[in-house]
């Protein structure tokens, strides 16, 4: 069998604001690796820094929690 070599693909963000670049970023991360990005991973591809990155997961991809939902005890 062939061995498989990693590719990295360059993204480059699309005209916006910093959180479009993100957005779009994650999406075709998320597609291409079939997980969730790291934020190193998506920083790289959005064209910001690590800890940019990494705030703009947790605010996008943690929703707060509902007033429906029940609470831990």
């Amino acid at each position: 069998a062939a061995a498989r070599t990693a590719t990295r693909r360059v993204m480059t963000a699309p005209a916006g604001s910093p959180e479009q670049a993100l957005a779009h970023a994650y999406a075709e991360l998320s597609r291409g690796l079939g997980r969730e990005p790291s934020g190193r991973e998506l920083a790289d591809a959005a064209g910001t820094s690590k800890s940019t990155a990494n705030r703009w997961k947790a605010r996008s991809t943690n929703p707060p929690p509902s007033h429906h939902d029940p609470l831990s005890t």
